[in-house]
This record gives C-alpha cells, structure tokens and sequence, in this order.
C-alpha cells in the first residue's frame, strides 16, 4: 500500500528549498510532479514520491535536517479546513481531538491517536 499525502508539502517544500537557491523546477525535475500542480488547492502526492523529492532535495541542498526545516514551516492551515478547526478550539486539548477525529478525512496516512 502506498498511501497519500497532500500535495501541501511538495509546496512548502519548494518554498524551502529556495532558501538554498534550488528552483522548484530542479526539484521537481524527474518526479513527475510539475509546478502547475502546486498551484491547485488539493491535490495529493503518494508517499513514495514524496520520499523521493525529500531525499533528491536533501542531495540538492546537502542538509539532512530538511525535515526539520520543513515542521517549521508548517501550519495548521496546511491542514484545509481541518487545521481550520483546530486552530479555532478552545485549547490545546480540544484541537488535538478535533485533528484526532477528522484529519484521517484529509489523508488515510494520518491516524493519530491520544
């Protein structure tokens, strides 16, 4: 099974990888994935692809804490309207279990669980 992750983080990760003046064509070149799709509101991604771009974009800009970089960058809106939700809880406790209870509707990748 090769599950599916919205195409919200190709996007974030070409903004990243600008910072090492990486265009998104190098990026990109080879994937399959071009810049028109990032411009689409949802669009996904399969994991292994996603792998891919992480590792050629590691390869690119030399720095193994790309993933770090990325989770910086990341915002509940990155989420759509469930990140939406989140952000307009309560508290914390409520927008973990309202991310807990719809995020799987994004994404069959993400299962989390309190």
């Amino acid at each position: 099974m090769n599950p599916e992750l919205p195409g919200t983080y190709i996007n974030l990760l070409v903004d990243i990888v600008k910072q090492w003046n990486i265009s998104g064509d190098q990026l990109l070149d080879g994937s399959g994935i071009t810049l028109e799709q990032l411009t689409k509101p949802y669009w996904y991604v399969e994991f292994n692809a996603l792998n891919k771009l992480f590792e050629h974009a590691i390869e690119l800009i030399h720095e193994p804490a790309l993933a770090g970089y990325l989770a910086l960058e990341m915002k509940a809106s990155c989420y759509g309207s469930v990140g939406m939700a989140a952000m307009v809880c309560a508290n914390l406790e409520e927008a973990l279990k309202t991310l807990e209870q719809f995020i799987g509707s994004r994404c069959d990748a993400f299962k989390p669980s309190l």
